[in-house]
């Protein structure tokens, strides 16, 4: 699941690795595995990256485009 938070606060995940932060930009997105994606930070538009023939390999993975940091559990 994903949930928008917004305001002032502290959050606190668990994680079974490290959180690493990943800097997307328009000319630069990121494909990730959905067991790895925390959030992100910034305007970023997550979707799945296997949507056509092409890129079938892909299937199992997120495309993150825009601008921002995407924040991964990095095991």
């Amino acid at each position: 699941g994903v949930v928008n938070l917004t305001g002032s606060g502290f959050v606190v995940l668990g994680t079974r690795g490290k959180v690493q932060g990943i800097e997307i930009s328009a000319d630069r997105p990121a494909h990730v595995r959905p067991a790895q994606l925390i959030g992100w930070i910034g305007r970023l538009l997550a979707r799945p990256a296997g949507t056509d023939a092409e890129r079938a390999p892909m299937r199992e993975l997120v495309t993150l485009t825009g601008n921002g940091t995407v924040l991964l559990d990095w095991e």
